[in-house]
């Protein structure tokens, strides 16, 4: 058969049931086929257009040249209805592939949303009340670090004036101590309310009482590396290895 023929029988299945990568194969094949078909189709335009210069002067000859042209025009319209029969093709499987594309990024779209809801959480289904007590209890340990630190105590001391001696807290024995606190070291910055002392017990407790594990674990720092250093086993650089 003919390149143009075979252009045209290419797109035949086109329309019947066929899975996806089937279609995409047949539009590959005759998108191959069409550039060597178009080639063609020019070469011959070309040559009919010398030919018909040639035929000037001579009817018969040039009759013949006119019905080669048309025949020619026949042959290019039926190779553009092919043509344009693979590309709507081409297009829906593209779409199909974008609408397929999209259904994924949504799915993994939702999964960050889930993600990023609870993570905020604290801030937008609590109106922020956890986020604000962890601030709450970082300006008490602020404070009583610094207590501490004047009245050459550890925390361990600390600990003990607290729970009176006791190897725990209670929830009321911390919401009334922490009351007087404030007055007894002269710090208004953590002269709670009622509810937000109730709240730092809570953040702090473990099966409804501190202990001293608890306790010491509201002075400990945390901090974030945000570049990469070399560790060395000297101070000095030039004379230092890497460990």
């Amino acid at each position: 058969p003919s390149p143009l023929q075979n252009a045209v029988d290419t797109v035949v299945p086109i329309g019947k049931p066929c899975s996806a990568e089937e279609m995409a194969n047949i539009c590959a094949k005759f998108v191959n086929i069409r550039t060597a078909t178009q080639a063609t189709v020019d070469s011959v335009r070309a040559f009919l257009t010398d030919r018909q210069r040639d035929a000037k002067g001579h009817p018969v000859h040039a009759e013949t040249v006119s019905k080669l042209q048309a025949r020619m025009t026949s042959a290019q319209s039926e190779l553009a209805r092919a043509t344009k029969v693979a590309n709507d093709q081409e297009q829906r499987l593209a779409g199909e592939k974008m609408i397929a594309e999209a259904r994924e990024l949504t799915v993994a779209l939702q999964d960050q949303v889930t993600t990023c809801t609870a993570s905020a959480a604290p801030l937008i289904e609590q109106v922020g009340d956890e986020f604000l007590v962890a601030a709450s209890v970082e300006i008490l340990a602020d404070t009583l670090r610094r207590h501490m630190r004047e009245d050459d105590i550890s925390e361990q001391d600390l600990f003990a004036q607290f729970s009176d001696g006791s190897e725990t807290i209670d929830k009321e024995r911390f919401v009334s101590f922490l009351e007087k606190l404030a007055i007894l070291i002269s710090r208004d910055e953590i002269s709670f309310t009622e509810q937000r002392r109730q709240a730092i017990f809570k953040h702090l407790a473990h099966d409804g009482e501190v202990r001293v594990g608890d306790f010491r674990e509201m002075f400990k720092r945390r901090f974030v590396c945000k570049s990469c250093i070399s560790v060395t086993d000297i101070f000095e650089i030039s004379k230092s290895r890497t460990t």
